[in-house]
């Protein structure tokens, strides 16, 4: 068993960091050695978590990966009924650090997560928005999370709000109809959205 730090918004904050930029990384974290692990090993990247949550109450969130040889498929088990991270609200929003913040990036795990969230993303975009930020939305859809329409309801207004949507291509044809051509795809998703948009085969 091999104990890795994943995440899709943290994987975008420490890649930006090697790239000499300087990031942050918002969220709640159970006050644990895994919760402490989580932020040591994004602080040895450069990655600011001074405005982590530390969490009293409740879990990590943990997820476990089979890798498969074919025709045995790679398998994920999810592990993340309330965790820490699920209780996230928008009162644990660092308003200073987003208004200070050139870019705001989100994705659409988290607000699978739990009710509060969701309200959590829609809060951090529509103050980013208020400050002028730019805001870049991946899709990133989990089946294992939340259905497809459920997923298509809560993203398709944040994808018009966002001036970056990112996301796979199979995810924009589940989720919003997409055509199966990629480029009449991002011209169909770009004229219901505006911004720019970005489709990946994968």
């Amino acid at each position: 068993l091999d104990l890795k730090i994943g995440g899709t918004e943290s994987t975008v904050a420490v890649n930006i960091s090697r790239l000499g930029k300087k990031t942050a990384w918002v969220s709640r974290l159970p006050n644990t050695p895994l919760g402490r692990k989580v932020s040591a090993t994004l602080q040895q990247q450069g990655v600011d978590t001074s405005a982590v949550i530390w969490d009293e109450d409740h879990r990590m969130g943990l997820y476990f990966v089979e890798f498969g040889v074919e025709p045995r498929p790679t398998r994920v088990w999810y592990d993340r009924a309330n965790s820490a991270a699920a209780q996230m609200s928008p009162r644990d929003l660092p308003a200073g650090q987003i208004k200070a913040a050139r870019w705001l990036h989100v994705t659409g795990i988290t607000p699978a997560l739990s009710d509060t969230c969701a309200e959590t993303v829609i809060a951090a975009v529509q103050y980013a928005k208020e400050q002028n930020t730019t805001v870049s939305l991946d899709v990133n859809y989990r089946a294992k999370l939340w259905s497809s329409e459920q997923a298509a309801k809560f993203l398709a207004p944040l994808c018009q709000q966002a001036d970056v949507v990112l996301t796979a291509h199979r995810d924009a044809q589940l989720l919003f109809g997409a055509d199966d051509d990629p480029k009449r795809a991002i011209q169909s998703l770009q004229q219901q959205w505006g911004g720019k948009v970005f489709i990946t085969p994968g």
